[in-house]
């Protein structure tokens, strides 16, 4: 049995909650969209379903749509066109007590449909937070494998982040680069030990859980980049901070000479082969000033 529940946001001074949802009962009802038609979650041309820019997706999404509507209406033996008697009297009660809703059952997988389509209910707690559609959502759908999945997913990166740090310290001189690229300061402020530390409360610290697995995720991208790679962005980060490249409207310039269109392309520019003489040229007067 594949089964999901209904759950309200947790936190009752959350004013999205809305205190009338707390002991009492909402009762979805579909609404309409800005085309005129109901929502339903089962129509193929619906306007979000439309705005899909990439033809293929779009085109998959569609028949994904149609197959899952025509395997509903035949198991259910009903009507499920936006302009079908059927939604005349449809309704689904919320409240603050969990839902669970058996996916196996095809009136609860259109429940799961229609609630997401009418923006009752977000498909997951992270989409309340990263997905601008659902931001206004106090119910969410929690899927109890998908968040075990998440969440020895984390514990594996901060595993594998913890290793790879504790490898940095065999090679200090790398391990403080990494501190120095990670918090935008000079490899110089760093002993072993507290480019050690830092790096580790960074990893480990931070409580929130969505910053927490950015931190992580960024450490592990960088630990992976060669010294030279984060010896170029340093230097780029010091010219700028000294004004020996300047930006204006997204242009990098040193003097007369481009360096790059954006700040990605100038650090992309200034680790290749044909700005060497660039870079030398710039390591130099780096140095001269303090």
């Amino acid at each position: 049995m594949e089964q999901v529940v209904i759950k309200l946001l947790e936190n009752p001074t959350n004013p999205k909650l809305k205190m009338k949802y707390v002991g009492s009962v909402e009762y979805a009802v579909p609404k309409l969209g800005s085309d005129g038609k109901i929502k339903t979650g089962f129509d193929h041309n619906s306007l979000e379903v439309l705005a899909i820019a990439n033809l293929k997706e779009r085109e998959a999404a569609q028949k994904k749509i149609q197959s899952e509507r025509a395997e509903i209406e035949r198991l259910l033996g009903v009507e499920l066109d936006p302009h079908s008697e059927f939604w005349n009297k449809f309704y689904i009660p919320l409240s603050d007590e969990d839902i669970q809703l058996d996916l196996t059952n095809p009136m609860d997988r259109l429940k799961e449909k229609f609630l997401i389509a009418n923006g009752y209910v977000a498909p997951s707690l992270e989409a309340i937070e990263e997905d601008e559609r659902y931001m206004d959502c106090i119910f969410y759908l929690h899927r109890e494998v998908e968040v075990v999945g998440k969440k020895v997913k984390r514990e594996k990166e901060q595993d594998k982040a913890l290793a790879k740090l504790t490898a940095l310290d065999e090679n200090p001189n790398k391990l403080k680069l990494v501190a120095a690229y990670i918090f935008g300061t000079s490899e110089d402020e760093f002993t072993t030990d507290s480019a050690y530390d830092k790096i580790r409360s960074y990893i480990y610290d931070e409580k929130d859980a969505r910053k927490k697995q950015i931190n992580i995720d960024n450490f592990l991208e960088i630990v992976d980049k060669t010294p030279e790679q984060m010896s170029t962005k340093l230097i780029l980060d010091k010219a700028i901070r000294k004004r020996l490249i300047t930006s204006r409207n997204g242009i990098y310039r040193r003097g007369e000479t481009i360096i790059g269109n954006s700040y990605e392309e100038a650090l992309d520019n200034l680790g290749s082969v044909e700005m060497n003489g660039e870079l030398a040229s710039l390591i130099k007067e780096v140095g001269k000033i303090k």
